[in-house]
């Protein structure tokens, strides 16, 4: 209780309440679930009571997911940080991702206008997120804030044409075709897949070429 508190997380350790078996509210690699889905204000994290040099206050009303979009849309205020690489993007509700992104655009904009010497573009906020086995196709992620997904499908496909790029014309046709939209973020190598060590040049040809972004 001295560190996070019950209303902050779940977990199979002392008199926490235990998680789930869902992806949304599972313990994920042995780590505390943070109870992004409550409607419960929660006030700050106990262990900031150990830390008299926080910056963080509480906010009344305020529940966890309410105060994790407050402090990482107050990064990209500070800092200007125009977009976040989301990882398993599916162990949060969406509702929470869209939230995100709205408290995040509005602090980017702030930043520009408060730093015009130091920003590059007008572009707005970007959001890449990660759901294991999305391909191309234009899921409930794209309305709840996110501007591409990753493309689990390029890795495989790719393999198949190391040795001549005329095997990946109907892939990217299709790929061009669909993508029309929307955005995907192809990739080749990932330690969460396999390792991609072949083709040379030719694989560094084949992320070049790939419709969308990679």
């Amino acid at each position: 209780e001295k560190w996070w508190g019950k209303k902050w997380i779940r977990t199979d350790i002392g008199d926490y309440d235990n998680p789930g078996f869902d992806d949304l509210t599972m313990s994920l690699a042995f780590l505390p679930d943070l109870k992004t889905e409550s409607t419960e204000p929660s006030g700050l994290p106990n262990f900031y009571r150990h830390k008299p040099d926080t910056a963080a206050k509480a906010i009344p009303g305020y529940t966890p997911r309410d105060y994790l979009t407050h402090w990482l849309s107050q990064w990209v205020r500070d800092y200007g940080i125009d977009g976040f690489r989301v990882d398993t993007a599916k162990h949060v509700e969406q509702a929470a991702w869209l939230q995100l992104k709205t408290q995040a655009s509005e602090a980017l904009a702030e930043w520009k206008k408060a730093n015009p010497d130091k920003a590059l573009d007008n572009a707005p906020f970007w959001m890449t997120g990660e759901a294991w086995g999305h391909g191309v196709m234009q899921s409930d992620y794209y309305r709840h804030g996110f501007d591409a997904m990753l493309n689990f499908d390029y890795q495989d496909q790719a393999a198949k044409a190391t040795s001549c790029l005329a095997n990946m014309d109907l892939t990217w046709q299709q790929m061009a075709e669909k993508l029309q939209d929307f955005n995907v973020l192809s990739y080749l190598s990932s330690h969460d897949t396999s390792l991609f060590r072949e083709g040379g040049s030719t694989a560094a040809e084949l992320l070049l070429l790939a419709p969308g972004a990679a």
